[in-house]
């Protein structure tokens, strides 16, 4: 008789092929293929294996210690948030006394004009309350030149009829003048800003409560905002460490984002000098866009205080020009007429970025158990070169795995044995002897018959 494993798997007395065996016909051994793998430890008695697991595990090690102390891995970090608010004073006493010839104006204040840059307008010499624009929250603007014209209406603008069609009614649109603003790169520019976190981060500090540099293209430090002197008023404070002149601005300034440092920008340069002999227009005549990037860190203090330490941040400035910038009024609407007012000039753009952080167990936790996770991965990389790279990996391969006998066959042994030799149940209790026909015979602890 056979077993059911045996009719399983061998092809016997006219049976057909069975499906252990259609099996192993394309696959191989089921028992190999669907074999239990165990962990077993072995000692490779070779250096130089023991010498690469090593140095990944501290090489594991060196990175774990830089990710959580160095790169400060203990932290939640967000990116601030916060406001802006620009306000700009011209004073006409400092540009007469800055020294400028004004070469720009056909009305300077003294001499004759030469200029040979570009084109030349009359020039106003006004304060701040004359050229303003209002604040735009973090966009400013800051005119260069005024563009002032007029429309009128060959229709009142009262009468339907004209309103219905009013935009073919207009007779023309005549220029009243054209001014340059005299001096405006003597302006000083307040920025006002605040930051806070978003989310987990409740960091919140404004402009007096924290430490600033302006930087220049170069990364030299140009400029510094320390915090406010308890001692000093605000409007003290805000004249002597808050304001940035215009002219600097522009000196210290980038040309575009990803155009190397030169000697600055200049409102007499070409504002399209690859088009010199099309455009003669300088930048005080078409503007540019000055980006003014806030750059906010409060890790840099070793404490664990973060919520308490000092935000620093940085401030860098970057022109882009060919944009075209400008900013148009409407002013004395009547019911034939209206009056333009065209201003260009510079338009400054504030974007706040950096990071804030405190500490956080959950962060630091994330940190190490990633870290213990790589330590694992150190074995299984010393494992993997061992097996497929190291000039030694079919010894290696022996070593390190192991094939038990096909434990389906010994089964199927012991079955047919045991059927060779049955012993009753009352037998197989005593595994060290039985009496079979009344001879004493010795059995193994499976109830197998050694010897009569």
């Amino acid at each position: 008789s056979y077993s059911f494993c045996t009719l399983l798997k061998h092809n016997a007395h006219g049976f057909k092929m069975g499906p252990v065996q259609m099996f192993e016909s394309k696959f191989g051994d089921i028992d190999e293929v669907f074999g239990f793998r165990v962990a077993k430890t072995v000692v490779i008695k070779d250096r130089f294996l023991g010498f690469l697991r090593i140095g990944l595990l501290l090489a594991i090690l060196m990175y774990l210690i830089f990710t959580i102390f160095i790169d400060k891995g203990y932290l939640v970090i967000e990116q601030p948030t916060g406001t802006t608010r620009m306000k700009m004073k011209l004073f006409p006493e400092n540009v007469f006394n800055s020294g400028s010839a004004f070469p720009y104006c056909t009305n300077p204040p003294t001499g004759s004009n030469t200029y040979a840059k570009g084109i030349i307008h009359d020039c106003i010499y006004a304060d701040q309350d004359v050229i303003n624009v209002p604040s735009l929250g973090n966009q400013f603007f800051i005119p260069t030149r005024i563009k002032v014209s007029t429309v009128n209406y060959n229709c009142n603008l009262t009468d339907a009829a004209c309103g219905n069609s009013k935009k073919d009614n207009y007779t023309s649109e005549t220029t009243d003048s054209v001014w340059f603003v005299a001096g405006i790169e003597e302006a000083t520019l307040y920025i006002g800003h605040t930051v806070e976190g978003k989310g987990e981060v409740t960091v919140a500090r404004d402009l007096t409560e924290m430490v600033g540099v302006l930087k220049d293209c170069r990364g030299n430090v140009v400029q510094h905002f320390p915090k406010k002197d308890p001692n000093m008023t605000l409007d003290e404070d805000l004249v002597k460490n808050r304001i940035v002149k215009v002219g600097d601005l522009l000196q210290w300034a980038k040309p575009g984002m990803h155009s190397p440092c030169g000697a600055g920008i200049s409102l007499d340069d070409k504002a399209r000098p690859e088009e010199s002999t099309v455009h003669t227009e300088t930048l005080r005549y078409e503007g540019l866009v000055l980006h003014i990037l806030i750059d906010y860190d409060n890790t840099e203090e070793t404490t664990f205080d973060y919520e308490k330490n000092t935000v620093e941040y940085t401030m860098t400035v970057v022109a882009i020009t060919r944009t075209d910038p400008k900013y148009v009024t409407v002013n004395d609407v009547s019911a034939n007429q209206k009056k333009i007012v065209n201003r260009h000039g510079l338009h400054v753009i504030v974007v706040q970025t950096g990071k804030l952080g405190v500490f956080s167990w959950k962060a630091l936790v994330v940190s190490f158990t990633a870290g213990l996770g790589l330590m694992a991965i150190a074995t299984t990389l010393t494992s993997m070169l061992a097996l497929f790279v190291m000039p030694l990996k079919a010894d290696y391969r022996k070593v390190m795995y192991e094939y038990s006998a096909d434990f389906s066959d010994v089964r199927e042994q012991r079955e047919m044995e045991e059927k060779e030799s049955p012993l009753l149940e009352n037998e197989k209790v005593d595994f060290s002897s039985v009496t079979v026909d009344g001879k004493e015979a010795k059995v193994d602890k499976n109830g197998k018959v050694l010897k009569l």
